[in-house]
């Protein structure tokens, strides 16, 4: 299969996408505060996007096997995307009010999240899934992450 049919390569771009734009909220967040509300909005919207794209394109294939181990790790990672949305939010709202932060928190959700799938399930997504139901899956993710 080729390269660029792997699952786990978009993933890879994807996730150090947001991850700069995480980096980008944190630089303006200590440099230049008035920023950093607008460069958190960036990185929620390109979160909430990947999230989606995940949840529709990818861990759709879970609906009928609840109880493989894949499944079970699909359902944390989709319990850690209400959490680190829910601490987006709060940083969101700390932010309008002029309170302190905790980026900290949500950067180390981040990197426990992106580990998860990027050690455990999309190597083993790329394993298991043909090339067309891979195809499907990349064509619907990159649809929702290019949609405005």
């Amino acid at each position: 299969m080729a390269k660029e049919d792997s699952i786990l390569n978009l993933m890879l771009a994807h996730h150090a996408f947001i991850e700069s734009l995480f980096l980008i909220f944190k630089d303006n967040l200590a440099g230049n505060p008035e920023a950093a509300p607008l460069a958190l909005a960036d990185f929620k919207n390109q979160l909430k996007k990947h999230f989606v794209s995940e949840e529709k394109a990818v861990f759709g294939f879970c609906k009928d096997k609840r109880d493989s181990e894949l499944c079970r790790i699909v359902e944390i990672l989709m319990k850690q995307h209400e959490m680190m949305m829910d601490m987006v939010n709060n940083i969101e709202i700390a932010l309008s009010v002029k309170k302190e932060t905790d980026s900290e928190t949500l950067e180390k959700m981040l990197r426990i999240h992106r580990d998860i799938e990027e050690k455990e399930l999309y190597p083993e997504i790329d394993e298991r899934f043909g090339g067309p139901e891979k195809k499907i899956m990349i064509e619907e993710i990159n649809k929702i992450v290019l949609e405005k």
